[in-house]
């Protein structure tokens, strides 16, 4: 770690400088509600579009309502977690397994703290054709991951620059203190802030860095077929189908290498998958 004092102002200048506020929370379930996009150009039109894809959510219209929420998310200027939460909805209803996860995983991206859209993404889940499991040795970058979702990315930021000011305060507490109790006091609950100060800052740079990675895709072909090479008629690996999410390690001549969620590496079609930080297609 650089600096200990500077690091919080480092990492939440950073953030703030590139990362949205956090979005608005999910829907409680798998009901689409209406609504509008605070951070949207033309609030009303969209909350208009947003009554037409609920009534025909309602209606199970769902090809139509997956129209609809597009159109909403190509007028708002920023993405929104609710739209995306909408989307994912509407496609799984629609039976585009695929596309539901993807938009799902973008609502998670977005509002990682929500917890119905965890509980749908893992619902999901367990309606692809296999199960990838993880390796033991990366249960601890998960529950890791689990922990910074607990809270947005501005929460961890407020809680981090918070803990900091404590921080100043126990320190001038310290250095300035009338008896050695004050003073005792401020440099044990000082270097405890110290402490969370940091740890806090932790969650911080995981957050920013899960908003900001562009490298988790997922398979939206029905079936996929890992190879050991950028080439067609290279060696066969593993059969997937749609729906899993895997982390692209590198891109050559039209293919990509990826990683299951098992370790399994392979070769695959750019074609065969979308990446999950790419609110622009």
């Amino acid at each position: 770690m650089k600096r200990l004092l500077i690091l919080p102002l480092l990492i939440l200048s950073i953030a703030l400088g590139e990362v949205a506020s956090a979005q608005e929370s999910a829907p409680t379930d798998t009901t689409v509600l209406a609504g509008s996009s605070a951070d949207a150009v033309g609030s009303t039109d969209i909350k208009r579009l947003m009554d037409e894809a609920a009534t025909a959510y309602g209606e199970q219209k769902y090809s139509l309502a997956i129209s609809i929420y597009e159109k909403c998310l190509s007028l708002s200027s920023e993405p929104s977690a609710e739209l995306y939460y909408n989307l994912g909805c509407a496609y799984y209803k629609d039976g585009q397994l695929s596309r539901a996860i993807l938009s799902l995983e973008r609502a998670y991206r977005l509002d990682p703290a929500d917890s119905d859209t965890r509980y749908n993404l893992a619902f999901l889940a367990d309606h692809t054709a296999e199960k990838v499991e993880q390796p033991r040795s990366q249960m601890l970058s998960r529950a890791m991951d689990d922990m910074t979702h607990w809270f947005s990315l501005p929460v961890w930021m407020s809680l981090a620059l918070g803990s900091f000011v404590i921080f100043i305060l126990l320190i001038y507490l310290f250095a300035y203190g009338r008896s050695e109790k004050k003073r005792r006091i401020g440099f044990y609950t000082g270097l405890f802030a110290l402490v969370l100060c940091m740890i806090l800052n932790l969650f911080v740079y995981r957050s920013y860095r899960f908003i900001t990675d562009r490298s988790e895709a997922i398979l939206t072909a029905p079936v996929i077929t890992l190879q050991s090479s950028p080439d067609s008629s290279s060696q066969d690996i593993a059969v997937v189908h749609e729906g899993h999410k895997v982390r692209i390690m590198d891109r050559v001549g039209g293919y990509a290498e990826i990683r299951l969620a098992d370790g399994t590496v392979g070769w695959v079609p750019e074609e065969t998958f979308d990446l999950i930080n790419n609110f622009s297609d």
